[in-house]
């Protein structure tokens, strides 16, 4: 699980970008009894796919016409 924090990092955005996709619905999120948010990384991801791929390292890689990610599973 994410805090905004952590999930902005990972994301490679701002923490007020986190905040305002959870307030228009772009970004499922838990908000606990303190008044804290969690965000499951899948749903970070989902929302997110580009900038989290970018910040894990992840490139694409093109095969005729078909884009596909590749990952390095070494």
């Amino acid at each position: 699980m994410h805090t905004p924090r952590s999930a902005a990092r990972a994301a490679g955005v701002t923490k007020a970008t986190i905040y305002r996709a959870i307030r228009r619905g772009q970004l499922a999120a838990c908000k606990l009894r303190g008044g804290n948010y969690a965000i499951y990384p899948a749903e970070l991801r989902r929302a997110f796919p580009s900038a989290a791929q970018a910040s894990a390292g992840v490139t694409e890689r093109s095969a005729g016409t078909f884009l596909f990610p590749a990952w390095d599973v070494s």
